[in-house]
């Protein structure tokens, strides 16, 4: 299959159909009630997945709320928030020995907290990527308005609301905006359907957007949707996956089911952060930014997941039968060394992102390294001082790869191929 990169000059980096009504699951966190035409894109089969991803512990109030904290732990000091109408808290939560909530459905798979301050953390993360990327949401040539959209690992959803309607007040590029229902204007892809999945329920309910919904899933088990009224699988025609080089120990199998119920001619996309910072020089060699992320990608490792996964989705894609296959490297400075004023803002955001959201994403991949709690808390704090220094010129690669499922003629075109000599 064809496979190209285009690197940025500027940015350079040396099952059957089923007869019975389609309902949400009980754990979905749905927008709109359903498109126009009845019925949603899940299929009834999705219930009884979910209806057994409650956690049995907790208060045993059986009220929903969120798990009682232990009185052992201390809540550290970025996760007591005033309540801004739009963060979620979600029901079936846990807590661990940092004092922050993760994920209950389904625990133990992903190691980022879920909760209040975490859900500022990824709707600043998705400023940042943003900017990163050249403001563009898709960086896939479609040539217009993809049917159905997946976007796997939500997170806050923003992402996928901004793609179905994205006339957002400052489009959530200045900092600490969260999306309210004023915040929606008009709509970006209004010909699009967006289902955005996670394991936690924190995206926010805007019943204006009738074309996003979002449910409570896991995109590394099989995909079960459904198209509304024939009850047929539910092809996509865009799948995107943002941030994700955390969430899978292979990647290989989310890009399968990806392209299992994909159409051909549809995309597939990937932005990624590439966590082995670099600078222009070399001169953050050795300094605590190198050492933070060697321990977080050995923590890691040692459950059997590779952090450095971007480098490897071009081949990945590929080996899956992808085609089309498109790599584009950005670059995003660390503090506000750069001269150029854009530059700088881009380095805050992501400052802020790093120390502020690295107690929260790395505890547990910290205890994977064999660090105690007081190494992590000192590793912690040594980051948070000396990360936004402009001496060291940091950058991280922003991965953007997006690729072609290729159609049924062109597959056929390729097997009848003569092969060359060897």
């Amino acid at each position: 299959m064809d496979s190209t990169t285009n690197t940025d000059a500027s940015t350079q980096h040396g099952d059957s159909a089923k007869d019975a009504p389609l309902l949400s699951p009980p754990g979905a966190a749905t927008i709109a009630p359903g498109r126009p035409d009845g019925g949603d894109v899940r299929d009834r089969e999705r219930s009884n997945r979910h209806s057994m991803a409650s956690s049995t512990s907790g208060s045993g109030s059986g009220s929903g709320s969120i798990h009682s904290q232990p009185t052992s732990i201390l809540m550290p000091a970025e996760v007591p928030r005033e309540p801004t109408g739009s963060t979620i808290v979600e029901p079936d939560s846990v807590f661990d020995d940092s004092g922050r909530s993760f994920h209950g459905y389904k625990e133990g798979k992903y190691f980022l907290p879920n909760d209040a301050a975490e859900q500022d953390r990824l709707d600043l993360q998705h400023a940042m990527l943003m900017m990163a990327t050249g403001g563009k949401l898709a960086h896939a040539p479609m040539d217009h308005d993809p049917e159905y959209v997946m976007d796997v690992a939500t997170g806050t959803g923003i992402w996928a609301i901004q793609f179905a309607n994205n006339g957002t007040r400052k489009h959530s590029i200045e900092l600490g905006v969260r999306l309210t229902p004023s915040d929606v204007t008009a709509q970006e892809h209004p010909g699009s359907h967006v289902i955005g999945t996670d394991l936690s329920k924190i995206q926010p309910a805007l019943p204006m957007v009738q074309n996003c919904e979002f449910v409570k899933d896991d995109a590394e088990e099989e995909w079960l949707y459904r198209a509304p009224g024939t009850g047929a699988q539910l092809l996509f025609d865009y799948v995107h996956l943002r941030m994700v080089f955390t969430c899978f120990p292979d990647n290989r199998v989310v890009m399968r089911h990806a392209f299992d119920n994909m159409r051909p001619g549809g995309w597939i996309e990937y932005c990624d952060l590439y966590i082995d910072p670099s600078s222009r020089d070399g001169r953050h060699e050795g300094s605590t930014v190198q050492k933070f992320w060697a321990t977080f990608r050995h923590g890691m490792s040692k459950i059997g997941r590779d952090m450095l996964c971007p480098r490897n989705y071009k081949t990945w894609l590929s080996e899956v039968g992808f085609t089309d296959i498109h790599e584009q490297i950005f670059r995003c400075p660390l503090a506000e060394w750069p001269t150029d004023p854009a530059q700088q803002r881009l380095g805050q955001y992501a400052l802020v992102n790093l120390t502020e959201g690295a107690r929260g994403f790395s505890w547990k991949a910290l205890g994977f390294a064999g660090l105690d709690a007081e190494a992590k808390e000192n590793l912690i704090a040594e980051l948070r001082h000396d990360a936004g220094d402009p001496s060291l010129a940091i950058y991280h690669p922003v991965y953007v790869v997006y690729a072609r499922k290729p159609h049924d003629w062109e597959v056929e075109e390729e097997r009848t191929q003569p092969q060359p000599e060897t």
